[in-house]
């Protein structure tokens, strides 16, 4: 029987997304690069990111094929199975509903899931109607 290899994206490079990995007083993997990189079922397959330099780096650090300074531009080019949100709370329901939108299989958000009530009715609804696993990230 064929093994599954799941291809996953990020967007947002900063600390939770593979930063802390640096930290030697954290137990690692601790990351979502960390954790994704450490599975022989998944393949670190693209990351976003406004900074162009932060994009560029972060890819190169966690040997990423692609990188990409717009989700829109990552999520026409890609076809990508799970998406970490990795970004500023602002910006989690666009880039939840984007990647719903875009046929991933799940998304698995930072916290906050959202900054109101509205955002988050909106993120769960486009998730069900597109068949997408939402998780958030609360521990």
């Amino acid at each position: 029987m064929p093994s599954t290899r799941y291809r996953a994206g990020i967007i947002g490079c900063g600390r939770i997304a593979g930063k802390l990995e640096d930290d030697p007083l954290r137990e690692h993997p601790c990351t979502h690069a960390g954790i994704y990189s450490s599975s022989s079922k998944i393949e670190l397959a693209a990351c976003c990111c406004p900074d162009i330099n932060r994009a560029a780096e972060f890819a190169d650090k966690w040997k990423m094929p692609a990188w990409y300074v717009s989700s829109e531009e990552m999520f026409a080019k890609e076809k990508l199975d799970i998406v970490s949100i990795c970004t500023p709370a602002s910006f989690h329901a666009d880039m939840t509903i984007q990647a719903a939108q875009a046929g991933v299989k799940a998304v698995f958000c930072e916290k906050p899931m959202a900054l109101s009530l509205e955002e988050a009715d909106r993120m769960l609804e486009c998730c069900h109607k597109n068949r997408v696993l939402l998780t958030i990230n609360h521990l």
